[in-house]
């Protein structure tokens, strides 16, 4: 697939892959659109990459929010007209002993990295159908 100016959403790009991602799909010419819980991060991001000529829109978003994931999506394509690729690579991890790690944990654990990846498919994928 050719990458350049295609659209590209990237959710959890505040950090770690998620903004080596980013940095890659710049090089390659894309137009991206990126999400994370943390604001700051990703604004930082989005200065670095505009810097070097990459049109960027940033949003913060908690994939395990449905409607949060369907405005981001809904965003970027009212932003770029389309959207060609996802990355759902937001993710959430635990630590420590299953006896001593409360069941809220894990229920987070499951609505960022399970949920939060239907969420964006389920938004993205309309989108792309439609753009066949």
């Amino acid at each position: 697939m050719e990458l350049r100016g295609a659209v590209v959403a990237i959710t959890g790009a505040s950090a770690g892959i998620g903004s080596a991602c980013a940095r890659a799909f710049a090089r390659a010419g894309a137009r991206l659109a990126l999400c994370a819980r943390r604001r700051e991060q990703l604004d930082a991001l989005a200065a670095e990459l505009g810097a070097a000529g990459t049109e960027v829109l940033v949003a913060a978003v908690d994939v395990a929010d449905e409607g949060q994931v369907q405005g981001f999506v809904r965003s970027a394509v009212q932003r770029f007209g389309r959207l060609d690729v996802l990355i759902n690579n937001a993710g959430y991890g635990l630590r420590g002993r299953v006896e001593e790690t409360p069941a809220e944990g894990y229920r987070r654990l499951m609505e960022v990295n399970y949920l939060g990846t239907v969420y964006g498919c389920q938004a993205a994928l309309p989108v792309m159908k439609a753009q066949r």
